[in-house]
């Protein structure tokens, strides 16, 4: 089972996932240490596998900082890859601050969890300096994910409640009000 999730967690979200087991795995090429973070897709290599061909298809955006890309609670209909920038990763908490969960960059895929389980936005995504990003939509992301064995599906949408959970909890713990 570990070896499935480390597969899950590498094929859809490289750039983010940490590595599990007790030994070193092979992630993009490298030798990645347990509990590393797998380096980000390097600029000329496609978050498809190949260099460049489907990724010119897919719509880009670009965001100013301070504009928000999603906000939580908000059904989900795509996924974006960052091309360029940062973006912060931030969940509501009581009397309307906010705990910031994570920033992401150049070659990270965000927004996906809303695609894997059908659920709602967990967090809300806003530029903290000019960003461009390529816009996965549903349909590709299921077309994507239904070439998946149907444990690795099942696996990714438990990892997706799972971090839904967990996301929650360290809201509630640890505010950080910006």
């Amino acid at each position: 089972m570990a070896e499935i999730m480390r597969h899950a967690l590498l094929l859809f979200n490289p750039a983010r996932a940490v590595i599990l087991g007790h030994e070193a795995h092979l992630a993009l090429g490298r030798v990645v240490p347990f509990g590393s973070r797998c380096p980000p897709i390097k600029r000329g290599v496609s978050w498809w596998g190949a260099a460049g061909t489907e990724e010119e298809t897919l719509e880009r955006r670009s965001f100013q900082p301070g504009e928000r890309l999603f906000v939580e609670g908000e059904a989900g209909h795509e996924a974006y890859i960052i091309e360029t920038g940062k973006v912060e990763i931030a969940k509501k908490v009581a009397g309307g601050e906010h705990c910031i969960l994570d920033y992401s960059g150049k070659g990270e895929m965000i927004g996906e969890m809303a695609l894997i389980d059908d659920a709602p936005r967990m967090a809300s995504a806003r530029a903290t300096e000019p960003t461009a990003v390529l816009v996965v939509p549903r349909s590709e992301f299921e077309r994507r994910l239904s070439g998946s064995d149907a444990v690795v599906r099942r696996v990714l949408q438990l990892l997706a409640r799972r971090l839904r959970t967990q996301a929650g909890r360290v809201a509630e713990r640890h505010t950080v009000v910006r």
